[in-house]
C-alpha cells in the first residue's frame, strides 16, 4: 500500500473510536449545536419563499401590506439565521477545543509516560529542571510536576505506589491526563465517587469508592513526594480515609441486610460506633495499617455478630486496596465488635500488656456511627485509662521505654530505634495522661504539658521538630522506595538526584550522618523527659 493510502482501516477506526470516546462528554453541546444548526438552514429554505411573495405581489400589482409583512418577514428570517448561525458557532467551537484539548493532554501525558520509560531517570531529572528554569509559568510548572510525576511512577516508587498506580491506570486512566494539575487530579476522585454514589448494585459501589480512594491515595503520594513534606497532606488523606471507610461501610451494610431477612430491622449509623486508632487515629496519613475498634454499648450477642460480618466484608474491600485494616481487639475477644461492658471487664483486670490495649483506647478517633455509643465508650471506657488506671498505665509505658534499649533493631530502623518515633510515641502517651491532655500532643497544646513539666520546655520542643522530621523522612522512604520503617539512606539519596524536590528536602550525601546524630540527640532527650515523669508519679 502506498503512502497516498493512509494508514490501515483497523487504524483509522481505532484513532476514529478515540475521537468519539474524547468526544463523548460532549454529547449534549453538540445535540444543542445541532438543533441550531437545523433551525440555521430551515431559514435558507424560507428565504427564497419571502422573494417569491414579494415577486409575485409586486409582478401582480397585489397588496402593498402584503408587500411590507414579506419584507418583514426576510428581516425576522435574517435575524433567527444570524442568531441560530451564532450559536451554532459557539457550541461546535468550544466543543471542538474541548476536544482538542483533552487529545493533547492524553498525548502529552502518554508520549511522558513513555519518555520516563526509554530513558533513564537522571536524564528526564535533568530535563525537568531545564524546563522548569526556562520560564516562570503555570503551564511550565505543570509540565514539570507531570515530567517528575511519571519518573515517580516509572522508576522511583515504592511496592505500595507502585501497586496503588497500577489500580488507578488500569481503571481510572484519566488519571494520566491530568498528572501536572493536582486540582484536577482530586476533582477526578471527586467525580468517580459522585459515579458510586449513583450506583446500586453494591458490589459494583464499592468497586468505585475503591477507585476514587485509590486516585485519591495515589494523588497525594504524589504530592508528598514532590513537595517533600508528606505531613502536608496529613488532614486531606486522613479525611479521604474517613470517607472511603464511611462509605464502604454503608454499601456492606447494605448488602449484608439485604441477604437476610433477621438483619432487617438494623438501621445505618445507629447502634454501633467505629473509631480508627495507631496512625490514623492520630490523624497521621501514609500509616502501614488502619487500626480500628467497633463497639457497641450491650453485650447483644445478634447485634455483634451482624456488625461482625459487615466488618468482614469491609476489611476485604479494604485490602484489596492496600488499606490493611486491623482490629485491635479481635485477638482478646475472639470477634469483630466488642461491647462496652467487656472492655471495662478488661481493663479491671490488669495483665503485662493491658497497657498496649490501654495506649489504643486513648487514641481512639471515633469517625463513624452511633454518637451516643461513642459517648458510653469515652465516659465509661477511655475514662478509665485516664483515671482509675492512669498511674499503672504511664508506669507500664516508661517500663516499656526502658525494656526497649536492651534490643535495639539492627540497621537504622526510624520507628524502633533509641530515639525513634516509637519511643517519642510512647513519651508522648504518658505526656498526655500525665498533663490531661484533650488529644494528641501536638504543638498547640505544648504549653500545657510544659507548665506540668516546666524543667523539660526544652527537650520537649526537640523532640516535637525530631518526630515531625522522622516521620517525614520515613513516610518519603516509604513513597519512593520501600514501605518500610528500615532505612537504607544510601538508596534514599541515590533517589534525590534524580528528584530535587528530596534534595531541596535536606536528602543529601551527609544526610545519614545527620540523621544518626538526630537519632542519638532524641534519645538522650526522651530519657530526660521520662526521668522527670518517673519522678514526678513517683
Amino acid at each position: 500500500m502506498s503512502s497516498v493510502d493512509g494508514p490501515p482501516a483497523d487504524v483509522r477506526r481505532r484513532r476514529a473510536r478515540r475521537l468519539l470516546a474524547l468526544a463523548r462528554p460532549e454529547w449534549r453541546t453538540l445535540a444543542v449545536g445541532t438543533l441550531f444548526l437545523l433551525i440555521g438552514s430551515g431559514m435558507n429554505l424560507a428565504f427564497p419563499q419571502a422573494i417569491r411573495v414579494i415577486l409575485d405581489q409586486a409582478l401582480g400589482q397585489g397588496n402593498v401590506r402584503d408587500i411590507d409583512l414579506a419584507a418583514l418577514a426576510m428581516v425576522g428570517i435574517f435575524a433567527v439565521q444570524a442568531v441560530a448561525q451564532g450559536v451554532r458557532y459557539y457550541l461546535f467551537t468550544v466543543s471542538g477545543e474541548r476536544v482538542v484539548t483533552r487529545l493533547d493532554g492524553e498525548t502529552t501525558a502518554d508520549a511522558m509516560f513513555g519518555l520516563a520509560l526509554a530513558f533513564p531517570p537522571w536524564m528526564l531529572a535533568r530535563l525537568a529542571d531545564l524546563i522548569e528554569h526556562s520560564e516562570d509559568t503555570l503551564r511550565i510548572a505543570r509540565v514539570v510536576r507531570a515530567l517528575r510525576s511519571v519518573v515517580i511512577l516509572a522508576h522511583h516508587r515504592s511496592n505500595y505506589v507502585g501497586r496503588v498506580a497500577q489500580r488507578v491506570l488500569a481503571r481510572t486512566p484519566e488519571f494520566l491526563a491530568r498528572l501536572g494539575d493536582s486540582r484536577r487530579l482530586k476533582e477526578l476522585g471527586t467525580e468517580v465517587l459522585s459515579e458510586a454514589a449513583q450506583e446500586h448494585v453494591p458490589t459494583e459501589q464499592i468497586e468505585l469508592l475503591g477507585d476514587s480512594f485509590d486516585v485519591s491515595a495515589l494523588r497525594g503520594a504524589l504530592i508528598a513526594v514532590l513537595e517533600g513534606a508528606p505531613a502536608d497532606l496529613d488532614t486531606e488523606l486522613t479525611s479521604a480515609v474517613d470517607q472511603y471507610v464511611r462509605e464502604l461501610f454503608k454499601a456492606c451494610f447494605r448488602d449484608v441486610r439485604d441477604r437476610s431477612v433477621m438483619f432487617e430491622h438494623y438501621r445505618p449509623g445507629s447502634q454501633v460506633a467505629v473509631f480508627a486508632t495507631g496512625g490514623y487515629g492520630r490523624g497521621e496519613a501514609f500509616g502501614a495499617d488502619f487500626d480500628y475498634l467497633a463497639v457497641v454499648e450491650e453485650d447483644d450477642r445478634g447485634l455483634k455478630k451482624f456488625f461482625g460480618k459487615v466488618l468482614q466484608r469491609v476489611s476485604a474491600a479494604m485490602t484489596r486496596r492496600g488499606l490493611h485494616p486491623h482490629n485491635r481487639f479481635t485477638g482478646q475477644f475472639n470477634a469483630y465488635v466488642v461491647s462496652v461492658p467487656e472492655l471495662v471487664h478488661h481493663l479491671l483486670r490488669r495483665g503485662e500488656e493491658t497497657f498496649i490495649d490501654e495506649a489504643e483506647i486513648l487514641e481512639a478517633r471515633f469517625f463513624l456511627g452511633d454518637p451516643a455509643v461513642a459517648r458510653a465508650f469515652h465516659s465509661q471506657v477511655r475514662a478509665l485509662v485516664t483515671g482509675v488506671n492512669a498511674d499503672e498505665f504511664v508506669q507500664a509505658l516508661l517500663t516499656e521505654l526502658r525494656t526497649r534499649r536492651e534490643l535495639p533493631p539492627r540497621g537504622m530502623n526510624l520507628k524502633e530505634a533509641p530515639g525513634g518515633l516509637r519511643e517519642i510515641h510512647l513519651l508522648w502517651l504518658a505526656l498526655r495522661v500525665v498533663a490531661q491532655l484533650p488529644g494528641p500532643l501536638t504543638q498547640e497544646l505544648l504549653p500545657g504539658v510544659a507548665n506540668v513539666l516546666p524543667e523539660c520546655k526544652g527537650d520537649l520542643r526537640f523532640l516535637m521538630v525530631a518526630n515531625a522530621e522522622l516521620r517525614r523522612l520515613r513516610d518519603i522512604y516509604r513513597l519512593v522506595v520501600a514501605f518500610d520503617d528500615t532505612m537504607d539512606p544510601e538508596v534514599l539519596v541515590a533517589t534525590a538526584r534524580d528528584l530535587r524536590p528530596l534534595r531541596e528536602a535536606g536528602i543529601h550525601d551527609g544526610f545519614q550522618r545527620e540523621l544518626e546524630r538526630l537519632l542519638a540527640a532524641s534519645a538522650l532527650r526522651v530519657d530526660r523527659v521520662a526521668d522527670h515523669i518517673q519522678r514526678r508519679i513517683g
